[in-house]
């Protein structure tokens, strides 16, 4: 993989990977996928949704699966100047974007959760990951993903808070959902969101 040609995207964002008819076991797919669950968990969270992506088919993969994960190598060569830039900056707000991916798993039809963390400027912490219940609609992956990060805003203001750096103001939950984001400031039960648990009206 020195001399492969570069690309400029991990994975495609919409392209539809089915589980492989027969496991090839002579390709080391799953030692490729360990070393980049690695990569992506300590210095480059921008291939953790192709990773994750990639590593549903650890027992199931082939030459396909395989030229995919290689496409993530190649993706890596071509972006090696990439890093984080963490500034000393007055601002230490507490910051929270969340999205979630309605059914985009299309073999089990789960919704995929991604958030990033900001400490004014500066990510400091990022995920993406399948989650283990059927959404029913967009607007309820949206919820369930805004109820888990709020509780991991609330373990990120007491842990600032043991550090000295006390969180004045609310933190900022951000998601692109007009239904979620009502749903948060009214959470009424009505036909379409009462089977929602009611641990996931925490927001």
């Amino acid at each position: 993989m020195e001399d492969c040609k570069p690309s400029s995207d991990p994975v495609q964002p919409n392209q539809e990977i089915l589980r492989g008819e027969s496991c090839n076991p002579s390709l080391p797919y799953r030692e490729l996928i360990g070393f980049l669950l690695f990569i992506a968990r300590t210095t480059r969270p921008d291939i953790s949704y192709a990773v994750a992506k990639m590593s549903q088919f650890s027992t199931c993969y082939d030459e396909m699966h395989w030229e995919l994960a290689k496409g993530i190598l190649r993706y890596l060569k071509g972006t090696m100047n990439l890093g984080l830039m963490h500034r000393s900056e007055s601002n230490q707000e507490v910051r929270v974007y969340t999205d979630s991916a309605f059914a985009a798993d299309r073999v089990e039809r789960k919704f995929t959760t991604g958030y990033a963390f900001f400490l004014g400027e500066s990510l400091v912490s990022s995920c993406s990951q399948t989650q283990a219940l059927v959404a029913l609609s967009s607007t309820e992956a949206e919820y369930v993903a805004l109820a888990q990060r709020a509780k991991e805003a609330i373990w990120m203001r007491n842990f600032m808070k043991k550090i000295g750096n006390n969180q004045n103001c609310p933190t900022s939950l951000l998601v692109d959902n007009k239904s979620a984001i009502k749903l948060a400031h009214n959470s009424e039960f009505h036909n379409r969101t009462k089977h929602i648990d009611v641990r996931y009206h925490f927001t």
